[in-house]
């Protein structure tokens, strides 16, 4: 799904963001302009060359991270007060989601999870190796909570599994199934175009939680980069014809109603989108690896995009937790969410 990352390059530079000089009168305005409202990243994990995924809440972040002296990936949990936290040796992570008391994860060991206090990790979907006969694509593996249960997707299925583990149910399979949100009634999930005779393209599907029918609630879409689900819609980054320049896009769950949100994105990476409290917040890439990268956020209503900051070296993971936007790559770093919301409010 778009571009694949390239070489990796391991940059320096201090992160750093540039404040324009403002008028005494107009900053006297209300609102403040958005670059006098920018805030310097606070640092929650440090640099790490292989910090692979991440996740955060009001409890913490939590992230997986290569940790030399194991000689072996590590789940860790940075609390709140700083304190940070071993919670399980050698995971195998595609993917994190988290709940009230558990972190839960998808890889190559299948559906995971350890409680956030630390303590045993248990295997609530196991899968079985010997029936895989290709390599996997980690891209299409995702997850989603809901209620008592954990929403996946693995080797072109999309299936379903208690918290407390037990016999999982199959639901839907597809080309390149990815699991992307659930709502009430419904888990959504992609399913990737055979591409043959031209570009590769993504349909959205959804499929109700206990089992049954699939809808098809839109149909190949080009260029698709990320997904998100909301109360209100679904909402996706897509590349345009113009090579490194994506758009957003939000349509209503039912399909109808398709529209163009924000347009000319710069594009690098995928799976930077993510939408919370009326808000969708995502990364671009004006130079891509070679300059500094934006966090921005728009209304899911529409309205004119904000830039949160504009940080070095760029980051290709957005977390969300209730007052910050962070971006993990090189350590994870955060931002208020908004120019209205710049004080050091607890959390």
């Amino acid at each position: 799904m778009g571009r694949r990352a390239r070489l990796v390059l391991v940059f320096t530079l201090a992160a750093g963001i540039v404040r324009p000089t403002l008028d005494s009168a107009a900053a006297r305005a209300a609102p403040p302009p958005v670059a006098d409202a920018w805030a310097e990243p606070e640092l929650l994990l440090p640099p790490s060359m292989q910090l692979l995924r991440a996740a955060a809440d009001a409890t913490g972040v939590y992230a997986t991270r290569y940790d030399a002296d194991r000689g072996a990936r590590v789940l860790l949990r940075r609390a709140p007060d700083g304190a940070v936290q071993l919670l399980a040796e050698s995971p195998r992570v595609a993917e994190l989601a988290l709940d009230d008391g558990h972190v839960y994860w998808i890889g190559e060991d299948g559906v995971q999870a350890v409680p956030k206090t630390g303590g045993a990790v248990h295997t609530l979907a196991a899968r079985d190796w010997t029936l895989v006969a290709e390599a996997p694509d980690q891209p299409r593996w995702g997850l989603a909570l809901d209620g008592d249960d954990v929403y996946f997707s693995l080797d072109d299925g999309v299936g379903r599994v208690s918290k407390q583990g037990g016999e999982s149910q199959a639901l839907a399979s597809g080309r390149g199934a990815r699991v992307v949100g659930v709502d009430a009634v419904e888990v959504f999930w992609l399913e990737q175009g055979d591409g043959e005779g031209g570009p590769s393209t993504t349909s959205v599907l959804a499929t109700l939680k206990r089992g049954g029918p699939s809808r098809r609630v839109l149909a190949h879409l080009p260029g698709v980069l990320a997904v998100a689900v909301a109360d209100d819609g679904l909402y996706w980054l897509a590349e345009t014809e113009r090579r490194g320049v994506g758009a957003i896009h939000r349509a209503s769950k039912s399909g109808d109603g398709a529209t163009t949100l924000v347009g000319d994105v710069p594009t690098y990476y995928a799976q930077v989108l993510a939408v919370a409290a009326e808000n969708l917040y995502w990364l671009d890439y004006p130079r891509g690896l070679h300059g500094p990268m934006r966090v921005r956020t728009v209304p899911t209503k529409g309205g004119d995009p904000t830039t949160l900051a504009e940080p070095f070296p760029v980051a290709n993971k957005l977390l969300l937790d209730p007052r910050r936007v962070c971006w993990a790559q090189d350590g994870v770093r955060c931002v208020p969410r908004g120019p209205w919301d710049t004080a050091h409010l607890p959390l």
